[in-house]
């Protein structure tokens, strides 16, 4: 996995999510029985792409073996959010570096929804004082 502690370059994300569909377009992708990505996904994908705020982390692009896309915004093992959809919601889950575990499901929708934003740019934010893992700079 490419760790990238930039924020976010949405032309560099949009070839990633291309990128990932691509590599996930057969049926058994993984070798474990992954389900192909379809293209309602990468749609779905790319304007989730277009909402997510420009000053958090650059996230990885996954294929998931349900057939879809996920964000990975990925510090270590023991702190990382994932992000993706099932084509009606958002879902998502999260490690972080002070303890907390969450987890949640939210219909898919423009703008981004709060309790995900908030998530973002609570422990990804990338400016002002703040350095990648979250905590503030002294």
């Amino acid at each position: 996995m490419k760790i990238i502690n930039k924020p976010i370059n949405k032309k560099k994300l949009i070839k990633e999510i291309d990128d990932a569909y691509l590599s996930a377009q057969e049926d058994n992708w993984d070798g474990y029985g992954a389900s192909k990505v379809s293209e309602k996904n990468k749609e779905l994908s790319l304007k989730i792409a277009e909402i997510l705020p420009d000053n958090v982390k650059h996230p990885t692009v996954v294929p998931d073996p349900d057939g879809s896309l996920s964000f990975e915004f990925y510090v270590r093992r023991d702190f990382v959010f994932s992000l993706g959809n099932d084509d009606k919601n958002f879902i998502y889950a999260g490690v972080f570096n002070d303890g907390n575990k969450l987890h949640g499901e939210t219909r898919l929708r423009r703008p981004l929804p709060e309790e995900i934003k908030l998530i973002l740019e609570k422990y990804f934010l990338i400016n002002k004082g703040e350095n990648i893992n979250g905590k503030e700079k002294n």
